[in-house]
């Protein structure tokens, strides 16, 4: 099934606006584990203003560990079943304020896909932890159920 998400361009590149793909609840696609696009129009940096432009950054999957050791004992813990870990440690590279509910799609062969959600990380791009997606796949299902695709 497709969803169509507006951006300023054809999906994570710019250039029109396109379809993001959800593959079947049984696809191997989404256990995809390479670089990922992040893209969303939250703040460029902590308390900052609203970026006037979609913005990108690709990072790549991280250890389902590492992000449990990481978020383990916060307010909101990692739960690798419904959660994934995209991001790196450094400082100036994650999501911020404003781009919570954005997506996080994977180039799959010839296709994008939906992985994740942003929902939560550490201040915004002050490093030490990566950005934590809620996982598309566990609702697959519901968003079959409710929206037919």
């Amino acid at each position: 099934g497709n969803f169509k998400y507006t951006t300023t361009g054809n999906g994570p590149d710019g250039t029109g606006v396109g379809p993001i793909c959800l593959p079947e609840i049984s696809s191997k696609d989404w256990d995809y584990k390479g670089q990922a696009k992040i893209s969303g129009f939250g703040n460029t940096k902590h308390k900052g203003t609203a970026a006037e432009k979609l913005k990108f950054i690709e990072e790549k999957v991280l250890d389902d560990k590492l992000c449990e050791r990481l978020y383990g004992r916060s307010n909101f813990p990692y739960d690798r079943k419904t959660m994934v870990c995209y991001g790196s440690l450094r400082e100036g590279t994650a999501t911020c304020q404003g781009d919570s509910g954005g997506p996080l799609v994977v180039l799959v062969k010839d296709h994008w896909i939906q992985k994740g959600i942003v929902s939560y990380g550490s201040a915004c791009g002050a490093g030490g932890a990566p950005t934590v997606f809620a996982r598309v796949k566990p609702y697959r299902p519901w968003i079959k159920k409710i929206c037919g695709v």
